[in-house]
């Protein structure tokens, strides 16, 4: 039995614009987190027990790593931001 094998092309790279504006609107949330730990000498573990998420979530965050996150955790970020 012969199997027949996909184009060498994911899913993801066929449709690169899917998750594009999800990337862009997670990129501009976490600056603004990422600012605020600058300015009041937070240390990554006490950002990441703010927004409720791991030190390695939020370094994966910091880094560009991840380029986006599960909603709950993106409603933690925007009520932190509104706390602050």
């Amino acid at each position: 039995m012969l199997t027949t094998m996909p184009s060498g092309k994911s899913f993801y790279h066929r449709r690169p614009g899917r998750y594009a504006v999800q990337k862009k609107e997670f990129h501009g949330l976490i600056q603004r987190p990422k600012q605020l730990a600058i300015e009041r000498q937070y240390t990554r573990r006490e950002l990441a027990n703010e927004l409720g998420v791991s030190t390695a979530c939020l370094n994966q965050w910091l880094t560009g790593q991840t380029t986006f996150s599960r909603p709950q955790s993106l409603e933690r970020v925007k009520e932190f931001l509104a706390a602050h």
